[in-house]
C-alpha cells in the first residue's frame, strides 16, 4: 500500500501558534478573515437584539401616535415613524425577535427531519436508502425561489 502526501498552496496552510492557547489562535484566525468576524458580530448582535429586544425597545411596537405620522429619523425616533405614527425602531426590534424564532424553528425541523431520514436510510439500506437519496437529490435540484 502506497502512501503519499498532498502539498497545499502556501495561502491555504494555516499554522497555529504553539504557545498562547486558544485565544491567540482565535486572534490569528480573526486577523486573517476580518469579514468573517464582522459577520459573526452581526449574527451575535441579531441574536442579542432578538432575545432582549422587548426590554430595550423605546416604544410599544403596535402603539399609534397620530401626531407623529411619517416623521424623519430624529433623536426621539431614530428610524422615524410610519404612516400610523408607530416607531420604526421598536418595530424592527420586535420583528427581529419573530425572525429569530422562525429561523430557529426552521433549523430545528430540518435537523430533526434530516436526522430521522438519515437514521432510517442507514438502518434499512437498500431500497429505502435509494429512495431517501433520490428524494434528497430531487429536493436539492428544485429551485429555491419556486420552492
Amino acid at each position: 500500500m502506497a502512501t503519499g502526501s498532498i502539498a497545499l498552496p502556501e495561502e491555504q496552510v494555516v499554522s497555529l501558534p504553539q504557545q498562547g492557547g486558544r485565544w491567540r489562535a482565535l486572534g490569528l484566525v480573526a486577523r486573517r478573515n476580518p469579514l468573517g468576524v464582522i459577520g459573526l458580530l452581526l449574527v451575535i448582535g441579531f441574536i442579542v437584539l432578538g432575545t432582549i429586544g422587548p426590554y430595550i425597545a423605546p416604544y410599544e411596537p403596535r402603539a399609534s401616535d397620530i401626531d407623529a405620522q411619517l416623521q424623519y429619523p430624529s433623536w426621539e425616533h431614530p428610524f422615524g415613524t410610519d404612516h400610523l405614527g408607530r416607531d420604526m425602531l421598536s418595530r424592527v426590534i420586535a420583528g427581529a425577535r419573530i425572525s429569530l424564532m422562525i429561523g430557529a424553528a426552521a433549523v430545528g425541523i430540518g435537523v430533526v427531519g434530516g436526522s430521522f431520514m438519515g437514521i432510517l436510510s442507514g438502518y434499512y439500506g437498500g431500497v429505502v436508502d435509494s429512495f431517501v437519496q433520490r428524494t434528497g437529490e430531487a429536493g436539492a435540484a428544485f429551485p429555491g425561489l419556486i420552492l
